[in-house]
């Protein structure tokens, strides 16, 4: 549940009953309190704020919003003190939203002849967190599903060589997809130590599906994969005619995709993506006084 509700349950001193167990007696200061909180009132409260006018709630997303006014409303009612920003009961808090903007978001790859090939958001599948530029001459790798088995680091990774260089990675598909899908996340996670320009995950099928966002509270840190970005590329993919261009444009084809192994492109690559802030809204109050009882609920 998200912090404003939490906010709320602590600050009632709502006491909810252990199912399957046994829940010690309440202080007389709290149980008459405690009484009044019924099924019917919870179902009041939790069904308004899971139905769909909320459209689930999201961090930093419109239905967090309307969430957090709607509670801001209850304090309201309840005679509650603002502890928010300037006064009211509402608190911003810096949030983090990456939205995909397809006029200013791509991957590129680049021929010695000053050929081009561009792939736009649209036929990009995956997400990106923050703003990003990340460049360097391209290189694929393609692994076999099994090795994401075991624990040991994959070993057609160790000893290779991919400073600063984006590599573009395809692991064959195995026995249901599973198998490929460890294959996948064990070699990003070995690749990042390498550090590399960018990570990209390659497959024969057409992707489509957008780029989604992550969003986070704006620490720092971040992705040694795109180390001054700081975007986690390796969540991104292409394919399809997309896949067939980049791998003619390197000098090869699909059938370098049956080959595992390591191959220079001959293409460089480029990426870029926008991202920006949205506030994300937190609800805090309290009562007047220490000893206060607001609704059947008594404050100590």
């Amino acid at each position: 549940m998200h912090r404003f509700l939490l906010s709320l349950v602590t600050l009632a001193g709502i006491a909810v009953p252990v199912l399957n167990g046994q829940r010690p007696p309440l202080a007389d200061d709290r149980a008459a309190g405690a009484a009044t909180v019924t099924v019917e009132h919870c179902k009041e409260w939790l069904g308004t704020l899971a139905s769909p006018e909320f459209e689930g709630r999201g961090t930093g997303q419109d239905g967090f919003r309307k969430a957090a006014e709607f509670i801001r409303d209850r304090f309201e009612e309840l005679g509650l003190v603002p502890k928010g920003d300037d006064g009211t009961f509402l608190q911003a808090v810096p949030w983090t939203v990456a939205k995909a903007d397809p006029t200013a978001t791509w991957i590129e790859f680049h021929k010695a002849n000053g050929e081009m090939i561009r792939i736009p958001a649209e036929r990009l599948e995956g997400q990106v967190s923050q703003s990003m530029a990340a460049e360097g001459p391209a290189v694929l790798l393609v692994l076999a599903p099994t090795a994401g088995q075991g624990s040991e680091p994959i070993p057609a990774l160790e000893g290779i060589d991919v400073k600063d260089r984006i590599v573009v990675l395809h692991v064959q598909p195995g026995e249901g997809n599973r198998s490929a899908q460890m294959a996948s996340f064990r070699a990003v996670a070995q690749i990042r130590d390498k550090e590399p320009a960018a990570i990209l995950l390659l497959d024969r099928k057409a992707v489509g599906g957008g780029l989604t966002a992550r969003s986070g509270a704006g620490r720092g840190g971040g992705n040694r994969a795109v180390r001054g970005a700081r975007l986690s590329l390796a969540s991104v993919r292409f394919g399809g005619d997309d896949a067939k261009a980049v791998l003619a444009a390197g000098g090869t084809n699909e059938a370098m995709l049956d080959k595992v192994g390591l191959t220079e492109l001959g293409v460089r690559a480029t990426g870029r993506n926008v991202h920006h802030r949205t506030p994300n809204l937190i609800a805090r109050g309290r009562p007047e006084t220490r000893d206060a009882t607001l609704g059947g609920c008594r404050f100590v």
